[in-house]
């Protein structure tokens, strides 16, 4: 697996996209802001590869605990939009 890394620290966007072999994985969009306060992060996935019924029902899971495990890790979660399209 590769992944190419573009960064444009000017606006706080850093683009990762990862490959495996000669089949795209996904790209991963992260921007940071730091507005006179807490630094907030968002992170954006579009994936490139098709996904098994079974790995829906685990995404459904992971879901339902992510902020709680993020809260516990001291983070602050202000708001959360997923979408899955088939």
């Amino acid at each position: 697996m590769t992944t190419e890394v573009e960064s444009d620290r000017e606006n706080g966007i850093v683009k990762l996209t990862s490959e495996a072999g000669d089949h795209r994985w996904g790209t991963y969009v992260v921007s940071i802001t730091d507005r006179d306060g807490p630094t907030s992060v968002t992170v954006e996935l579009e994936s490139s590869r098709r996904f098994e019924i079974a790995r829906l029902t685990q995404l459904v899971a992971a879901s339902r605990y992510q902020s709680e495990m993020l809260e516990l890790l001291g983070y602050t979660v202000t708001d959360r939009n997923r979408s899955v399209s088939v």
